[in-house]
């Protein structure tokens, strides 16, 4: 019996998530990967059912026997993964904007990942992270 390989990524609902997929069928042969784990936020869903369903046809076309599941539970998703791909952007776009529109009006350099924008950007998703961090320990020990 051949090794399951799980890949979750948190954050699935993203517009770079199909550049993933893309790299995980240039690098199919190698990588091996079994089962793909989508995971965001309910508020996402419509997103998400978009990026599902581009994922299935895209294994599909390139003949990857890859089961693609979605979930909005970030526990359940993690049980027992090999890779974790974390891409989220804690307070969507309406936050950047506010990282990217504030310091210009105190004439600071940054936006979303660098100065004082960065900062802003940092405080909210750090202990996010850290979160997730947790979660991995506990269910994907081994990712």
């Amino acid at each position: 019996m051949n090794k399951k390989l799980k890949v979750v990524i948190i954050g699935a609902a993203s517009s770079s998530t199909p550049e993933l997929f893309k790299h995980m069928v240039l690098n199919y042969q190698d990588l091996k990967i079994t089962e793909v784990v989508l995971i965001d936020l309910e508020s996402n869903a419509k997103r998400l059912d978009i990026v599902t369903n581009f994922a299935r046809r895209m294994f599909h076309k390139h003949q990857m026997d890859i089961d693609v599941e979605q979930t909005f539970n970030q526990r359940q998703g993690i049980i027992d993964a090999d890779f974790v791909v974390i891409q989220i952007r804690v307070g969507f776009m309406e936050a950047r904007y506010i990282d990217e529109t504030i310091p210009p009006k105190f004439d600071m350099l940054g936006h979303e990942s660098i100065g004082i924008g960065g900062m802003f950007n940092a405080l909210r998703t750090v202990p996010i992270i850290y979160e997730i961090i947790d979660d991995i320990k506990e269910l994907a020990p081994k990712a």
